[in-house]
């Protein structure tokens, strides 16, 4: 059986209809997806993070010193070590909705139902401008939220010097210098990057009182929906398929990217703290001294969790033919 789903912003769901989309159902806190089959279980995540390599470092300033020890040369450099990134969220702006079921394919449809156009709204139906720059996320209020960017906290160490200790001879001032197993505490921010995922624009509107179905209304299904009065628009090829919907004022615009990899970045280590070995040479490495990182970042997947839905358009209702023959039998009986 191929059962109807549509938007709701009202409270209980109205009689006939089902709420989907509260805890439990699997609805629930997704992005709807067109795909050529539905599929409850869906794909994406929350959240995404980038894993982090070294591009390069920067040597370190050199100071004359005096006494004797072993120091750590001033050409030494780092990689990145135990340096992570964090996680940040796939969620871009978002309108949440509620979604309601009805089992089979409705004749009416109640006051307040919000459904999907591909052009301006007819007669009967006011247009959602509120949804407009704004992703569907399904739940069990309605609410805004979400952020088209995203940043990531960089944070953790470098690794120990990659350079041996050395032997410096001086009989006068005694100074902290460093040894060759110290690291470096990293801490600081991506710059910010998109996350919009693949999109196709579209117009939403809500029922002004109880009616009918209206020609050109897009709705979602669980199974293909009868083509001879609708036509599937979220087949391999078509419009809506493997692309999440936003709300605008204008239908077909698409854009976004599921995946993404930041540009390299350049980040200045902490300093190293005055508790180096108390002797010094010509040359060593400053005991306060930093370094600059230059990071490199793998791809991330910004796929924000979704439900895959058929998705279609009403064609109207089927219209009855009979033969020439036939046409006498249907005047007789009233029927034409």
């Amino acid at each position: 059986m191929v059962n109807t789903y549509l938007f709701w912003a009202g409270g209980a769901a109205p009689d006939g209809w089902t709420l989907i989309s509260d805890s439990g159902n699997p609805f629930y806190h997704k992005f709807v997806r067109g795909a050529a089959s539905y599929d409850a279980v869906g794909g994406g995540s929350a959240t995404h993070t980038h894993t982090i390599g070294t591009v390069s470092c920067t040597t370190a300033s050199t100071q004359a010193l005096g006494n004797t020890g072993l120091a750590i040369p001033a050409n030494h450099e780092h990689n990145a070590g135990s340096t992570g990134c964090g996680t940040a969220s796939n969620l871009p702006a978002y309108q949440s909705l509620k979604v309601i079921k009805y089992t089979g394919i409705p004749g009416a449809l109640p006051a307040g139902v919000i459904a999907i156009f591909d052009a301006a709204p007819p007669v009967g139906w006011t247009e959602s401008v509120a949804y407009q720059d704004k992703f569907i996320y399904c739940s069990d209020a309605v609410a805004t939220g979400g952020s088209n960017t995203h940043t990531h906290t960089i944070s953790g160490s470098t690794s120990a010097s990659q350079e041996p200790e050395s032997g410096y001879a001086h009989a006068s001032l005694t100074q902290f210098i460093v040894d060759d197993s110290h690291s470096h505490a990293v801490s600081a921010n991506t710059v910010s990057h998109d996350n919009v995922p693949t999109y196709l624009d579209v117009r939403f509107a809500e029922l002004d009182g109880d009616g009918g179905l209206v020609i050109d209304m897009i709705a979602m299904f669980d199974a293909t929906p009868p083509s001879s009065s609708w036509s599937v628009l979220s087949g391999v090829g078509g419009a809506f398929n493997s692309v999440f919907i936003r709300g605008a004022a204008a239908y077909g615009g698409t854009g976004g990217t599921n995946t993404h990899t930041p540009a390299n970045q350049d980040v200045t280590t902490g300093g190293y703290p005055d508790t180096g070995i108390g002797n010094t040479g010509t040359g060593t490495a400053r005991t306060n001294h930093t370094h600059t990182l230059t990071l490199s970042f793998g791809q991330g997947d910004n796929t924000p969790p979704y439900i895959d839905v058929i998705i279609a358009k009403y064609l109207g209702p089927v219209v009855a033919t009979a033969s020439f023959c036939e046409i006498p039998k249907l005047i007789a009986a009233g029927m034409l």
